[in-house]
């Protein structure tokens, strides 16, 4: 394929998880925490958290798009998991086997595309050791780990690091078992009065305090789903089944203390409120504290 017909803008927070922070004309507000401004104009999905060209790699020489193209599949099957959360698929819910399969394949998959860590992310994939892994991933029937010329070209070749950051650490880092969440407890809470643009996300959409523990999709973290639900990982069972107003605004400065620079709402207001509100609390506590002490004043059983 030319150049000339690769795709170029390509996005590391996809679309379709996007809209569910949109307001009615479906546009968002964007902070930018560099400028410490909201930006002067409202957007579609489309116009933010992408990058030029982010996803090109070369294959003998020539340049394709195979990475974008293959996160466009991939979001294709994801697609409906969305829309059962903003409320499109009546009557369906995401807690099942697939339903989960699939919102923890979505979240590994963005946490690994994730801008953020990208400088952390290539020297970890350059010190991996394949052989503790315990996944058994094969190539030509031999396990990565006995697979000299992979390896040596993960040692040497960035671009090949990044292909494999994008599809194999997803693979490799994160637990899909399907039991693990529940013998901990996963909550998709929801706002308690009935108002739009209550939630917002951002560019790395992710708050937890341990890492490891987040790639088995448990301990305590959270997860932004949409405007008015947000995904909530406890390691006891809560008596709740929406957030009060305080809580969700503890959620909303923790999501807005765990971005990078960008943090999106569908309501201009509401985000200015957050951002004010981050910066009051930012001078005052830790944010993994705030995290802490959110988890630690909620409802539990027993």
């Amino acid at each position: 394929m030319a150049d000339t017909e690769l795709s170029s803008r390509h996005h590391y927070i996809p679309q379709l998880y996007i809209k569910g922070f949109c307001g009615d004309d479906g546009k968002i507000s964007v902070y930018d925490k560099q400028s410490m401004k909201i930006l002067p104009q409202r957007r579609p999905p489309r116009s933010m958290f992408w990058e030029q060209n982010r996803n090109i790699s070369k294959i003998e020489g020539q340049n394709v798009d195979i990475i974008e193209k293959t996160y466009g599949t991939f979001e294709t099957q994801w697609g409906p998991v969305f829309k059962v959360v903003r409320g499109e698929i009546p009557n369906e819910s995401i807690d099942s086997k697939i339903g989960r399969l699939a919102l923890k394949q979505f979240m590994a998959s963005l946490y690994w595309r994730s801008p953020s860590i990208d400088s952390w992310a290539d020297e970890y994939i350059k010190t991996i050791d394949l052989t503790r892994m315990g996944k058994p991933i094969t190539i030509n029937g031999k396990p990565l780990a006995e697979n000299d010329k992979f390896v040596n070209q993960l040692r040497v070749d960035k671009e090949f690091r990044y292909y494999f950051r994008c599809f194999f650490l997803p693979l490799l880092t994160f637990n899909y078992t399907d039991g693990n969440d529940k013998l901990l407890n996963w909550n998709i809470l929801r706002v308690e009065r009935e108002e739009k643009n209550k939630h917002i996300s951002s560019d790395f959409p992710f708050v937890f305090n341990d890492l490891n523990m987040f790639f088995n999709f448990n301990g305590n973290f959270l997860f932004p789903l949409s405007s008015d639900a947000v995904l909530l990982s406890t390691q006891k069972v809560i008596d709740m089944q929406s957030l009060p107003d305080t809580a969700w605004a503890i959620t909303n400065i923790l999501s807005f203390a765990f971005s990078d620079r960008y943090i999106c709402c569908g309501s201009e207001d509401y985000l200015r409120k957050v951002s004010g509100e981050y910066y009051i609390a930012a001078d005052k506590i830790d944010k993994h504290e705030l995290l802490n002490a959110l988890f630690d004043k909620l409802p539990y059983i027993g």
